[in-house]
């Protein structure tokens, strides 16, 4: 069987990678007999036949290794690169004595940074309901809830759908951290990843031949997950009340949600400098870190509200409400909007939100 190993990209993607974050190179790897044109079985069966030469290369193991199914090939990041040649051609040819033919060249896409955003832009943050709730554990060794995504399954196929579909837009790349990814694929990459990490596990959509950040969508710790849509050519209000049909679409499965203000893909609950926020993930389908443009709250939320008669409220299921500011200018529009949340409203008593 044959082997090509393209020596010159993998070396130059090396000497990329080692300026980023280090010795690490990201490989692509076709296998000539399983890459064909015959749907998820053939993408899976490469991957896993990459994975089994991985475990028979002498020194290495598969923590050496990261492997994914990608529709474009077996992405493959070797995470030691001091000696990829060595590692490589050692991979290569467990992979053709298996009868393969093989070709390991680097992903067709350039290492992309996400674009940082100059101004603040809406983003939709959701928590989405845990299950088992945060307070039952599992706890780590300090007794603190340990690091999980925890939203159930069905409900996290539902969110992986709709964020591999909400991503795709004609003319853009998409990728999780390097790995390019397409419509086809994302949903299953984005569910492994977050099965490795457990937290920060961004899906970005970028423009411009990856110059811009269009949409990113990020899954964290504890089932928050933030979209975000930048078009420069749409209001921030504008953008804000599209972004208000997430809420409403997964309004049954989330404990809370808001649109806010953030700089893209590092948006986060944990992001609005409030630092006991995140660590009392068990209270936060019953009170609110702030005031919102626009929220979805439970009726445990409104119950203890001073005074909403300003408020847009309208019932989206059981026990969720879409709360609204009348004016959405204040709250989105740029550079006002962060000047206008922090002197102006809420109110210092809290007599809007009530305690």
């Amino acid at each position: 069987m044959a082997v090509r190993i393209d020596t010159d990209r993998i070396r130059a993607r090396a000497a990329q990678q080692a300026c980023r974050e280090g010795s690490s190179v990201d490989l692509w790897i076709v296998l000539g007999d399983l890459w064909v044109v015959l749907g998820d079985l053939d993408r899976r069966g490469a991957a896993s036949a990459v994975r089994t030469a991985v475990a028979q290369v002498e020194g290495r193991t598969e923590h050496s290794w990261t492997v994914y199914p990608t529709s474009g090939g077996v992405f493959t990041a070797l995470h030691d690169a001091r000696n990829w040649v060595k590692a490589v051609s050692a991979l290569s040819r467990v992979l053709e004595e298996a009868g393969h033919e093989v070709v390991v060249t680097t992903p067709p896409r350039a290492i992309r940074d996400v674009p940082r955003l100059h101004l603040p832009q809406p983003t939709a943050l959701l928590a989405h309901r845990l299950d088992p709730p945060i307070s039952t554990g599992p706890f780590n060794e300090w007794d603190m809830p340990a690091y999980r995504w925890g939203a159930p399954a069905r409900a996290t196929t539902a969110l992986l759908d709709r964020a591999a579909e909400w991503i795709a837009l004609p003319g853009t790349q998409s990728q999780i951290f390097t790995v390019p990814v397409t419509a086809e694929d994302a949903p299953e990459l984005f569910k492994e990843m977050l099965q490795d990490r457990d937290q920060h596990t961004p899906l970005v959509c970028l423009a411009d031949e990856g110059s811009r950040l269009r949409r990113s969508v990020t899954l964290d710790t504890w089932g928050p997950s933030a979209w975000n849509d930048v078009d420069p050519n749409r209001p921030p209000t504008a953008a804000a009340q599209d972004l208000s049909k997430l809420l409403t679409t997964f309004a049954p499965a989330l404990d809370v949600a808001a649109i806010h203000p953030t700089f893209g893909h590092i948006a986060a609950w944990n992001r609005l400098n409030e630092p006991l926020w995140p660590m009392n993930r068990h209270l936060w389908s019953r009170y609110v870190v702030d005031a919102f443009g626009i929220q979805l709250l439970t009726t445990e939320h409104l119950d203890k509200a001073n005074d909403l008669s300003a408020w847009q409220v309208s019932k989206v299921t059981a026990d969720r409400w879409l709360v609204r500011a009348p004016d959405l200018s204040p709250w989105f529009d740029v550079p006002d909007a962060l000047s206008v949340r922090r002197h102006q409203f809420p109110a210092p008593d809290r007599a809007d939100r009530g305690g």
